[in-house]
């Protein structure tokens, strides 16, 4: 339950792909400070071929993830060469209007789509907000409903015990995440292993039911927008300004390992 924000990709995050794989260890925290002869021994020895490979791989992977978005038709034989080109250094088979013209059109139908995205997203955040509020003020009004007066509604499926996940806890827990409507866009496996989470690291309505959780309990937790994704979203699972409903069940907190 982090708050992963998800916006259409411009082209050039097409150059990251291929930076965070040779990069990802730069961001590393730094450590306790080893001896000299062990920072002496030598790097593992790097296969030319898997290399490239894996670099191509990855800025493939990328441009694939950007091309099913934008629906914009790419020639992969091209794609190839022009890799292949730049890597080597060698001088574009196109002259500098025609590569100019083909990243001008390419910009032109990102932008576009990102209008039409924000759009889509303004006109849901107008309607989520009105559902929400009559979802919720239905609901309040429900046999065994708890309203608190941050917004958050439960009900105890199942009592728990013991003292609930402190702040700093990791809280272990099966979940399912839906819409007001029931559709599901969240959740462990049923039957499946737990997820764990810190409890600082979830939306604040997860924050506040599991501090009032024993181990063992069984909330449904119904979230206004602020507790949960808010005007944002999460997209495209949910939508901005929308109510979440959560089926948790507390298995076990955890102390955070020093």
């Amino acid at each position: 339950m982090q708050r992963p924000v998800v916006f259409p990709r411009s082209w050039c995050g097409i150059h990251a792909a291929a930076c965070c794989l040779v990069a990802g260890g730069a961001l590393a925290q730094p450590g306790p400070q080893r001896p000299v002869e062990q920072l002496a021994a030598p790097a593992p020895a790097i296969d030319p071929e898997d290399l490239g490979y894996a670099l191509g791989y990855r800025i493939g992977a990328r441009i694939r993830a950007d091309h099913a978005t934008l629906d914009v038709p790419i020639d992969n034989a091209a794609l190839a060469r022009g890799l292949a080109d730049a890597v080597q250094e060698s001088a574009p088979r196109l002259d500098e209007a025609r590569l100019r013209r083909a990243i001008t059109a390419f910009d032109e139908a990102m932008q576009k789509r990102q209008e039409a995205f924000f759009k889509r997203m303004a006109e849901a955040a107008k309607i989520n907000l009105a559902k929400g509020r009559e979802y919720l003020a239905a609901n309040a009004r429900k046999p065994g409903v708890v309203s608190l007066p941050s917004g958050l509604q439960y009900e105890v499926l199942r009592a728990g015990s013991g003292q609930p996940p402190g702040p700093d806890d990791v809280v272990v827990a099966h979940y399912r995440g839906t819409h007001i409507d029931g559709r599901q866009f969240d959740g462990t496996e049923p039957g499946g292993e737990p997820a764990a989470f810190p409890l600082r690291g979830v939306v604040p309505g997860w924050q506040e039911a599991l501090g009032l959780m024993g181990v063992g309990a069984k909330w449904r937790i119904h979230l206004p927008p602020d507790l949960a994704y808010g005007e944002e979203g999460s997209p495209p699972a949910i939508e901005p300004n929308e109510v979440l409903v959560f089926e948790i069940e507390l298995v076990r907190r955890e102390r955070p390992q020093n």
